[in-house]
C-alpha cells in the first residue's frame, strides 16, 4: 500500500496507542524512538529558521517589497492571535472544563516559582529579544533573537547585495540543505510518533486523558472556531473560497498535528503553498518560517483556555468585565496569572501531548 506521509504517521499514532494499553509500563521500552526523533527535529531548527529567514528576505531585492510584505504579515499576526485569545478564553469560560474537575496536585507543583510581575515591562521585553551575543544566542536556541539577528543579517547582505553575492548563494544554498535535512528527518517520523505515544499511554494510561478530557474538547473546540475564522479572513481578504485553501493544505495541517509540531511540516507547508495554492516563491519562503516562530495561535488558544481552566478548578470565578479589564491592567493580570499558574503549568505539559498537538499549527 502506498500511503501518504501523514497518513503513515497517524497509522503510528494508532498502533502506539494499541501497543501502549497492550503492554502497559513495559511500552516505555520504545521511548527512546520517540525521543531520539524529536532530538533530530530540534537539532535542525536552529539553522533551519536561521538560514530560512536569510534567504527569504535576500530573495526580496526590493526594499518596499520587504516593507509591504511584513507590514501585512504583522496585521494578519495581530489580528488572528487576538482572535485566538479571545476564542481560547470565551470557550473555556463558556464550557467551563475547570467545574469540578479534581485533579491531585504534586508537591512539585507548589514549588514552581514565577517572575515577578513589577519586572515586566515592553522595553525590557524589547531588550531581551536584542541578543548580545548572536552566536550564544543560536547555540541556546533563543528563537526570538535568532530571528531578530536574522533580519537583521538578511537586510545587511540585501543593502551589500553587490559585494556579497557569494554571502547570499552561501545562505540560499545553506536553506536548501537545511530543507533537505528537515524532509530527511520526516521520514523517521511514524516510527518517532509510534515510540512517543506508545510510552506515554502506556505509563500514563487513559486516566489522565480522562481527567483532562473536558479541558481537551474545549481545546478542540476552540481550534475549531478559531479554524472557521481563518476561512472566513480568507473571504474578507483574499476574496476568494476557502473550502479549496481547507482541501489543500490538508496533508500539512495532519502532518503538523501528527507529530505536534508545525516546524517538521515547514517544508511541506512550503512546497503545497507554492505547488497547490499559487503563493509567490519569495513570500512562501519568507512568510511561512516567520509565521512558524511568530504566529502561534494554538498556543494562544491553549493558554487562555488552561489559565481559565485552573481559575475554575480552583475556584476563582471572574466576569467577562474582568477578563476584559485584565489584559488592561498588566500587573494585576500577571499576579493572578502566577497564583492560577503556580499550580496549573505542573498539569501543562500533561494536557499538551494530548490537546494542543491540532493547535499548534
Amino acid at each position: 500500500m502506498k500511503l501518504q506521509a501523514w497518513q503513515k504517521i497517524m497509522l503510528a499514532m494508532l498502533l502506539g496507542i494499541a501497543m501502549g494499553l497492550i503492554l502497559k509500563e513495559r511500552a516505555q521500552i520504545f521511548e527512546p524512538l520517540g525521543l531520539i526523533f524529536m532530538n533530530l527535529i530540534k537539532m535542525i531548527i536552529v539553522p533551519l529558521v536561521f538560514f530560512t529567514l536569510v534567504y527569504g528576505i535576500t530573495s526580496i531585492e526590493e526594499s518596499k517589497d520587504i516593507r509591504r510584505i511584513g507590514l501585512k504579515a504583522i496585521i494578519v499576526f495581530l489580528t488572528t492571535a487576538c482572535f485566538a485569545a479571545f476564542v481560547g478564553i470565551a470557550t473555556a469560560h463558556l464550557i467551563g472544563p475547570g467545574i469540578g474537575s479534581k485533579l491531585l496536585l504534586s508537591a512539585d507543583a507548589t514549588k514552581i516559582s514565577m517572575p515577578d510581575p513589577s519586572n515586566v515591562s515592553v522595553m525590557k521585553m524589547i531588550m531581551d529579544i536584542i541578543p548580545t551575543n548572536a552566536i550564544k544566542a543560536l547555540a541556546e536556541g533563543n528563537i526570538l533573537q535568532i530571528i531578530v539577528f536574522s533580519f537583521f543579517v538578511g537586510f545587511i547582505l540585501n543593502a551589500t547585495r553587490d559585494s556579497s553575492k557569494t554571502l547570499i548563494t552561501f545562505c540560499t544554498e545553506a536553506a536548501h540543505f537545511s530543507f533537505k535535512m528537515i524532509e530527511t528527518v520526516m521520514k523517521l517520523a511514524p516510527i518517532g510518533v509510534f515510540g512517543y505515544i506508545a510510552s506515554t499511554v502506556g505509563v500514563q494510561g487513559l486516566d489522565i486523558i480522562l481527567a483532562l478530557g473536558k479541558l481537551i474538547i474545549t481545546i478542540f473546540i476552540a481550534c475549531g472556531v478559531q479554524y472557521l475564522i481563518f476561512g472566513l479572513l480568507i473571504i474578507i481578504w483574499g476574496r476568494l473560497s476557502p473550502l479549496p485553501f481547507y482541501k489543500k493544505m490538508l496533508e500539512p495541517q495532519l502532518l503538523a498535528f501528527s507529530t505536534s509540531s508545525s516546524k517538521a511540516a515547514l517544508t511541506t507547508v512550503m512546497r503545497v503553498s507554492e505547488d497547490n495554492l499559487g503563493v509567490s516563491r519569495k513570500n512562501s519562503r519568507f512568510l511561512i518560517p516567520l509565521a512558524s516562530v511568530l504566529n502561534m495561535d494554538g498556543g494562544a488558544i491553549y493558554q487562555g483556555a488552561c489559565a481559565v481552566f485552573f481559575a475554575q478548578m480552583f475556584g476563582i470565578e471572574f466576569t467577562v468585565i474582568q477578563y476584559v479589564t485584565c489584559f488592561n491592567r498588566w500587573s494585576w493580570y500577571s499576579r493572578w496569572c502566577a497564583a492560577v499558574f503556580r499550580y496549573g503549568t505542573y498539569f501543562c505539559g500533561v494536557a499538551d501531548r494530548r490537546s494542543s498537538a491540532c493547535c499548534e499549527y
